[in-house]
């Protein structure tokens, strides 16, 4: 990527017009980095997300929120997210993940640096809980090898797996790179690289990626799981709109990826979901 990327709600995909959710009231606003400190490659990453569509928290006020139960598949779950404004009708918010959902309710105002001392310090835990399993699974390997008079196999695992950072729209028990995108955004620079740098804590660097495709593949992710979840409770309208938005996604992620020197063709290149191939069938079930 070369400079900052900034495109307009008419730049959009077409079907933003009957979308299931409302744009943000600031998503196609420019955005300037509230730090000149910042790595620009992070700063080009979050730029490039929120061009794509990834939901713009500015100009929305974070309170406690209550999902739709028919859009989360359960009871009403209890979170806190960005409310979007609306004096009259349906209410949507942003949440944790990325994404804009339907609210059953809306609260009282949350304390957004309070959260994120919970995430972090739950990640804390993930993290310490993490290294144990690999410390006991290296003794374990290394008892054997020396049984079977070999040399032992080095732990191959990182800390995080590559699906660690997915997670429910607003659970603040582990953290992900899109809360560093949102942060970045609402110019809270501090809280936004607490929360990046711990998620490359326990990612060897030889497995790190760029900063883009970290954030983005969190993105699909949380993206994946919600389109899956309205296609198994028959929510047809929400399950279309997820599959449309991510057939469009998919090809400018690939094409950023190719930009950056990744090759397509390689094994290494594990970048999307196992469930992405349901896109198609799903696509045309709706």
């Amino acid at each position: 990527m070369v400079g900052f990327l900034f495109l307009s709600v008419a730049s959009l995909p077409a079907q933003e017009a009957d979308r299931v959710f409302p744009l943000p009231p600031q998503q196609s606003q420019p955005w300037t980095p509230s730090e000149s400190r910042l790595d620009p490659k992070l700063a080009q990453a979050v730029s490039l997300l929120f061009s794509q569509g990834l939901a713009d928290p500015r100009g929305c006020e974070y309170r406690e929120i209550e999902i739709t139960p028919l859009e989360y598949g359960g009871k009403e779950p209890r979170y806190a997210g960005w409310v979007l404004p609306s004096p009259e009708g349906p209410r949507f918010a942003i949440f944790w993940d990325g994404l804009i959902y339907s609210v059953a309710s809306v609260g009282e105002k949350a304390d957004l640096h309070r959260d994120i001392e919970k995430m972090l310090a739950a990640d804390t835990v993930f993290l310490k809980d993490s290294r144990q399993r690999r410390q006991d699974w290296q003794e374990t390997e290394n008892e054997r090898a020396a049984k079977q008079g070999r040399t032992p196999t080095p732990d191959p695992f990182d800390l995080r797996g590559p699906d660690c950072f997915g997670q429910s729209p607003g659970k603040l028990e582990n953290i992900s790179p899109i809360q560093a995108a949102l942060l970045f955004r609402l110019g809270e620079t501090g809280l936004a690289t607490r929360i990046w740098k711990q998620c490359e804590e326990g990612i060897s660097p030889a497995n790190r990626q760029d900063p883009y495709l970290t954030m983005a593949r969190a993105w699909v992710d949380s993206q994946m799981t919600r389109l899956v979840r309205a296609h198994r409770n028959g929510n047809d309208r929400l399950a279309l709109d997820e599959a449309e938005t991510l057939s469009a996604l998919k090809p400018k992620i690939e094409a950023e990826a190719v930009s950056l020197g990744y090759s397509l063709n390689q094994n290494n290149w594990h970048f999307f979901p196992k469930d992405i191939d349901q896109l198609p069938p799903i696509l045309a079930d709706q």
